[in-house]
């Protein structure tokens, strides 16, 4: 198994490549500023320069909870990236010291930033991961149920950047703006299995 990862990490630039040529070719992605933050207690959410956002601290599962206002408009598709960090104890992009995360459910809702406080649910479909952990459905990651046990985990490939891609039901973006709360949940019973930093 060890052998496999330090193969698949000498190949991350050519995986990252292949990928993107054939899930994102069309695809033209814009990263987002985050405006507020929310963690579990126990984890401090912090803005970085890059627009990432590096988590600290210890809790044994959680929401984290990211709004952000946006003026793009016809939103087809959201990414979040899972990024390495060389100061987090097993270098990312999870929390714990091999690298992993478990996130069970990701939800995304929508308000137009003139009613800002009037969320929507957002529909998404078509879930995609550049690498999975064996067992693991990147799908049930917007199947409705935050309490499961499954979704996105990379175990056996923590160090290296990782990312999931999901698709929008239907175009995404409101007249004068919209503003956008992403809600990551990561509910595995493997304790503080959450991510470290990460970007939309």
């Amino acid at each position: 198994a060890q052998a496999d990862f330090d193969k698949y990490k000498s190949e991350v630039a050519k995986h990252s490549e292949t990928y993107l040529a054939k899930h994102n070719s069309e695809a033209e992605w814009f990263l987002l500023e985050p405006d507020t933050l929310a963690g579990p207690k126990g984890i401090t959410l912090e803005r970085q320069g890059d627009r990432s956002v590096k988590a600290s601290g210890k809790a044994d599962k959680g929401a984290y909870t990211v709004t952000i206002k946006t003026s793009l408009k016809d939103i087809a598709a959201i990414r979040v990236e899972a990024l390495q960090d060389a100061s987090l104890e097993g270098n990312g992009p999870g929390l714990p010291t091999n690298g992993n995360f478990v996130v069970t459910e990701f939800e995304v809702q929508a308000a137009s930033a003139a009613k800002p406080t009037e969320f929507t649910k957002v529909a998404l479909q078509t879930a995609k991961a550049d690498f999975l952990q064996a067992g693991f459905k990147i799908a049930l990651a917007i199947d409705g149920n935050a309490g499961n046990q499954n979704a996105w985990a990379i175990h056996n490939a923590g160090g290296v950047t990782h990312w999931a891609t999901f698709e929008t039901k239907e175009p995404l973006g409101h007249d004068g703006g919209t503003i956008l709360k992403f809600v990551i949940h990561q509910n595995h019973s493997a304790k503080e299995h959450l991510l470290g930093r990460f970007r939309i």
